[in-house]
């Protein structure tokens, strides 16, 4: 059976000659219409598609990928294409996955230890950054560095503050040394209300303490979205990494109204300064 499409022009018209059949005439056009999955919108357009007596829509499968974070593959024996979809990962897992993408940042000033935070290892155009708070990276102007890695009372020390942005409260630190591996980032627009959490932070300077929950709120603070989540939080935890159950960042640990009420930087926003910087 040989199937020929041509014509794809405006408006876009399909020639389909099948072997032993007349020829059928198809048309297709782009529709403003669009798909939503989850509440999210999938990209790409829908195409509409009509043989003259009925009309069928068709989404792109890249943009349901995407949607589902799954993948796919064409099985030509059984003419089927075959999604995979991951399953969620344990909190072990995730804590595995991202223990060494998160460090403990003590900050000193005129030689004296003045407190601490925590901070996640991210990747931005080919170098090695220390995504933390900006309330964090105030308290002091130099920095001790603490790795996964590395005994837990050694620390590499800067001064290698790279940007700040008060806005949204956050910061990058040049990391002092090459990390073992980088943090993944998520799409905070996909998360919702009930979604399994876990989050990596430092608190009272104890590195890299795992506390897990869900997100129990997505909260809007000067037209700014934040998870409030149920994973135990206290001083130190600011700049702490948040993540979802596929073991990608989602947010940055914040300051709260109060210890109840923990909230997060969406990822998203974060991204949108990461692409401005040089």
């Amino acid at each position: 059976m040989k199937k020929y499409l041509s014509g794809l022009l405006t408006g876009i018209i399909i020639s389909l000659s099948i072997t032993g059949f007349a020829a059928v005439k198809l048309t297709a056009q782009y529709s403003e219409a669009r798909v939503k999955l989850d509440g999210n919108y999938l990209g790409g357009k829908v195409v509409s598609v009509n043989d003259g007596k009925t009309s069928k829509n068709y989404v792109s499968i890249d943009a349901i990928v995407k949607a589902l974070n799954a993948s796919y593959k064409w099985n030509g024996a059984t003419k089927t294409i075959e999604l995979t979809r991951p399953k969620p990962l344990t909190v072990e897992q995730v804590a595995k996955d991202n223990l060494n993408n998160c460090v403990l940042i003590t900050c000193y000033k005129n030689g004296e230890q003045i407190g601490t935070g925590s901070g996640v290892i991210i990747d931005v155009k080919g170098t090695a950054y220390i995504l933390t708070n900006k309330h964090v990276l105030d308290m002091g102007v130099e920095y001790g560095i603490s790795y996964q890695w590395i005994a837990e009372d050694l620390e590499y020390k800067t001064k290698s503050v790279v940007q700040l942005d008060t806005d949204l409260d956050i910061g990058l630190i040049r990391s002092p040394v090459t990390p073992k591996s980088y943090a993944k980032f998520g799409d905070s627009d996909k998360v919702v209300i009930g979604n399994n959490i876990v989050l990596i932070s430092s608190p009272g300077g104890m590195r890299n303490t795992v506390t897990n929950g869900i997100v129990s709120s997505i909260r809007t603070d000067y037209n700014m979205n934040h998870f409030q989540i149920t994973a135990r939080a206290t001083p130190g935890s600011s700049g702490g990494g948040l993540f979802n159950m596929n073991g990608e960042l989602i947010g940055l640990m914040e300051k709260g109204p109060t210890e109840e009420e923990n909230c997060t930087i969406q990822i998203n926003a974060i991204k949108k300064v990461l692409e401005k910087l040089q």
